[in-house]
């Protein structure tokens, strides 16, 4: 089949960028045409990946071609930190295994719970692109106002507006691709599937209030999640974590026939393996190369976003400990964000000599092997896959419960879940009590990492996916 990928923001050290990359590399595996479509890119596209980027801006009304990238370079990030540490190498592992597709069983849902949002995008087909060798599946037009706002408005200056214009302009973009189907990383009318990596927009509002509710852009959001869940949509959903159908099936009804649960997958490079000796060696090495001492307290924060994982959260944490720990600690904040508010804010906090922003990162593996604990105090988080990468690490981690990944916590014997609603006192406590034992429990922490690691079902998600997108061609008679 040939299959186009479709996501807003092509960034290859986020989350949501690694799993499109996993599941297309997978599907390329099998035998199928994968083509990539953005609406911008944020680092170097790997050259493997057939990757298109449909600009924001336009000088007419005109759809734009799609310009593909050049290829990949080696992994180099830029690193925005206080405290210039040394660059350090990339280490990617192998693509998942193979597993089979699982299914939710289908009891009836509510009835829909509508939010102050516009009326849900057509979901009908417009004219059938040009003749081509495949058959082709045209995305639907979005509405007649929506491109005439677009071309109206040449750049757009807010993410919604880019986000808008993209979906406008992916119908006629993706036709001479002539793809069998559509598969969205990010919510937008005219999906055949969509990858939920993303927590419910509708709860967000909920949560915010009727007045968030009357913004542009949480009407926007709102449409184009109706667009995916709503009843009358036709697309086929692939979850990633079990709390997330009974939410979609509160605010949409969405039925259960469309939706199948995935797997984790993270990547086995994550493992820190069963020769103890080699894993110390890792540890030690990386804090050397940073300038760490043996006895440093090495706090890490993962994650790209740094307002939605809680970074602010974690940053005071830091400062409360006791200042004998406080010398001796460090914390490495390792993703993409805005760091400058952070930055002003460990300055207030008197720890900004002892906090480093380092950028994303392809060496994740070092860093997890190398730290002490993970702080990951989302305030939103479908999944959490560093989670995940930290418990087969023998990394302990302190996380909320509102991280889809949280019970694997509990599971691992290996970390800390913060239940709602969050409480900063809650968090200081219980990174305390960890530095406390670190001294005692490492070994035992390793141990439980390792027996995580060999037992859990956590590597599987591309393949499984996989076979999704496939029993959705063979479904529906596009394979």
């Amino acid at each position: 089949m040939n299959l186009a990928f479709v996501l807003f923001t092509f960034f290859p050290f986020g989350g949501l960028t690694r799993d499109m990359l996993a599941i297309a590399r997978e599907c390329r595996a099998r035998g199928h045409r994968v083509r990539v479509y953005a609406g911008e890119c944020r680092g170097d596209a790997p050259a493997d990946i057939d990757l298109h980027i449909i600009p924001a801006s336009t000088k007419t009304g005109l759809v734009p071609t799609p310009t593909k990238t050049g290829p990949a370079q080696p992994p180099g990030p830029a690193e925005n930190h206080l405290a210039a540490p040394p660059a350090a190498s990339a280490n990617h592992g192998p693509p998942p295994p193979t597993s089979a597709k699982t299914d939710l069983a289908p009891p009836a849902g509510p009835a829909e719970t509508h939010l102050a949002a516009p009326p849900a995008a057509s979901a009908s087909h417009g004219p059938p692109p040009p003749a081509g060798p495949a058959e082709t599946h045209p995305l639907p037009a979005l509405g007649k106002n929506l491109p005439a706002l677009c071309r109206r408005l040449k750049t757009p200056l807010t993410n919604p507006g880019k986000n808008r214009r993209f979906a406008a302009q992916l119908s006629r973009v993706v036709a001479e691709f002539a793809p069998h189907l559509v598969v969205g990383f990010n919510k937008m009318p005219g999906l055949d599937l969509y990858y939920a990596a993303d927590d419910c927009f509708a709860d967000k509002c909920e949560e915010r209030g009727w007045l968030y509710q009357l913004t542009p852009r949480a009407r926007q959001a709102v449409a184009f999640e109706r667009a995916v869940f709503g009843v009358q949509s036709s697309t086929d959903i692939m979850l990633i974590a079990p709390k997330q159908l009974a939410i979609f099936r509160r605010f949409y009804a969405t039925p259960d026939a469309r939706m199948t649960l995935l797997p984790p997958g993270i990547s086995r490079d994550r493992i820190a393996g069963d020769d103890e000796n080699v894993a110390l060696a890792r540890r030690r090495n990386f804090r050397r190369q940073w300038r760490l001492n043996d006895d440093d307290i090495l706090l890490l924060a993962v994650g790209s976003g740094y307002q939605t994982k809680g970074v602010d959260r974690t940053l005071a944490a830091f400062a409360s400990l006791p200042s004998a720990w406080r010398e001796r600690a460090h914390l490495f904040i390792v993703g993409g964000g805005k760091a400058p508010p952070l930055e002003k804010m460990a300055r207030r906090l008197g720890v900004h000599s002892r906090v480093r922003f380092t950028g994303g990162r392809t060496d994740v593996p070092e860093f997890l092997l190398a730290a002490d604990v993970l702080i990951h105090p989302a305030r939103q988080e479908a999944g959490g896959i560093v989670l995940l990468e930290a418990l087969v690490a023998g990394l302990p981690v302190i996380a909320t419960d509102v991280c889809g990944y949280a019970p694997y916590l509990t599971q691992a014997g290996l970390g800390c879940v913060l239940a709602s609603p969050f409480e900063q006192p809650a968090l200081n406590r219980a990174l305390r009590e960890f530095i406390e034992r670190t001294d005692t429990d490492r070994d035992n922490w390793r141990a439980h990492g390792r027996t995580f690691a060999a037992t859990a079902d956590i590597y599987d998600m591309p393949r499984y996916a996989c076979g999704v997108i496939e029993g959705v061609g063979e479904r529906r008679g596009r394979s």
